[in-house]
């Protein structure tokens, strides 16, 4: 779902709901991370609305008077619920991810910035249900080993640790923050090369000694790990009505792909109309990034 920026003047929105209608753009059209779309004075094109198989369904129930005895259901996570969420930054022994803390923070929770966000949609989807926050703040002591010719910030100067001189490595003990539900983990002894399943696993026990709990999930109730770009082949994924999403750089910024893998992790499948993947495409577990609506 994006908000439609430079509509033309004259624009008819008659036709048009938020949300629901879907529309085709010009090849003008330049998409923002923070879900706008800047149609550049050009005029989107409504499209004929598809009746959806649960619609379907829903009138041939309501014709006949009664629901089915049995339905399939799934166990889908609680939306009357306030949960907590931590988005992890990685720095890597030879790459880090491409964004800062802030930035990071603004495309998940908002901050008064970017005015879509899994904050504000979450809410929005659920009816005022299910309220996302940010993790709470927490100070944390890294003991690790410094790798030489590989600053934490900038990726591209040398870090010397204290009180050591030339040595091919240096162990240090470092204050780590998570702050405004965002922190950065590093990783000192494991490549971009390695893939995201080593890269994953480390930064799971990496958080676990930093932050001295057994298991992530005593930070927050969700986390977003947001690997080095070229870390893995994908784009994201996420475990079925679990804790972890995880993304390919970039992609953790990207609105419609963090609604996606949360509606995993919420333990909701991939859209489908009639057994067929993806054909439903009236919400986020459709293939994201290939959808607009207005």
């Amino acid at each position: 779902i994006y908000r439609l920026l430079n509509l033309p003047p004259d624009f008819d929105y008659d036709g048009f709901v938020s949300g629901v209608t879907a529309i085709a753009v010009s090849n003008e059209t330049q998409f923002f991370s923070n879900g706008t779309a800047d149609l550049k004075g050009t005029y989107p094109l409504l499209l004929e609305r598809k009746r959806h198989h649960h619609e379907r369904m829903a009138e041939q129930y309501e014709k006949e008077g009664a629901f089915p005895e049995k339905t399939r259901q799934r166990n889908l996570a609680d939306f009357n619920a306030t949960k907590s969420i931590v988005v992890v930054r990685v720095i890597a022994s030879d790459g880090a991810t491409s964004f800062n803390e802030s930035y990071l923070g603004d495309s998940v929770f908002g901050n008064g910035v970017d005015d879509a966000n899994v904050v504000s949609q979450m809410k929005a989807c659920s009816y005022d249900k299910l309220i996302f926050q940010k993790a709470p703040d927490k100070v944390g002591l890294d003991n690790r080993t410094t790798v030489i010719g590989v600053d934490d910030a900038t990726n591209n100067t040398t870090t010397v640790a204290a009180n050591t001189t030339n040595s091919a490595n240096d162990t240090r003990t470092e204050i780590v923050k998570l702050a405004n539900g965002v922190v950065t983990i590093t990783l000192p002894t494991t490549s971009i090369a390695q893939g995201d399943a080593t890269m994953r696993n480390e930064i799971t026990r990496r958080l676990n000694s930093v932050f001295n709990v057994r298991h992530p999930r005593q930070l927050a109730d969700f986390a977003m790990y947001c690997l080095p770009e070229n870390t893995m082949s994908g784009i994201a994924y996420a475990y079925m009505n679990s804790w972890l999403s995880v993304y390919s750089d970039r992609w953790c910024t990207y609105l419609s792909i963090q609604m996606h893998e949360f509606g995993h992790s919420l333990n909701f499948g991939h859209s489908n109309e009639e057994g067929i993947s993806y054909q439903d495409e009236s919400g986020y577990m459709v293939c994201p990034y290939l959808v607009c609506t207005i």
